[in-house]
């Protein structure tokens, strides 16, 4: 019964070192997009504005390659670092290595929302963290795009060199799910050993 207990105990820490371990090597990633821009939000419009687009996502969830890489996550638009709205549609930012180039997908309904071509230093770029900001000419689709403060239209680039600048960071690892996930392995080498110990006195 003794030995029983123990092996579901085992395996039960087992498993939660397991899922923190996930979680912790699940790195959260942010992209962001930001250009000068016309257009309007649920009718209004708007001239010269500072425009960010911003998705949060996970490393884990980077798929695709070698041709075109993608990461699917929750997207909002902030105008003049006003208050986000979320876009409704499924988005993903996306990256075409050998270009390069790299922006926003609204995958719903298939309309890049916003890219840039960068500089071919950003070869191979497959949406991890980038090292420096990607800035290169800009590409848009004026549709309408849903959010929760109504549609969003962009309807031109406006700086005087029309460019996008694409950024993508990384978070670290929560201090709590690391001291987790080492207290899992104390626990669980704990047991192998007392296990051990209970064999060698018989």
């Amino acid at each position: 019964m003794g030995f029983r207990k123990t092996a579901i105990a085992t395996l039960a820490i087992g498993a939660l070192v397991s899922t923190v371990a996930q979680k912790a090597f699940a790195v959260p990633i942010t992209y962001t997009e930001q250009a000068t821009t016309s257009g309007s939000l649920n009718g209004v419009a708007f001239t010269n504005t500072a425009v960010s687009f911003t998705e949060t996502s996970d490393t884990v969830n980077i798929f695709g390659g070698p041709i075109e890489f993608m990461n699917s996550g929750r997207a909002t638009i902030t105008l003049d670092g006003g208050a986000p709205v979320t876009i409704t549609d499924l988005v993903s930012a996306f990256s075409f290595p050998l270009l390069p180039e790299e922006g926003f997908l609204d995958v719903t309904t298939g309309n890049i929302i916003i890219d840039d071509t960068g500089p071919t230093i950003f070869h191979n770029y497959k949406l991890g963290p980038t090292m420096s900001p990607i800035s290169g000419p800009a590409g848009f689709t004026s549709f309408s795009i849903p959010t929760t403060g109504g549609d969003f239209i962009m309807t031109a680039i406006t700086s005087r060199f029309p460019a996008t600048t694409f950024v993508a960071t990384i978070n670290v690892a929560e201090p709590p799910s690391l001291a987790l996930l080492g207290a899992g392995l104390l626990a669980l080498v704990y047991i192998v050993r007392r296990r051990s110990e209970v064999r060698f006195e018989r």
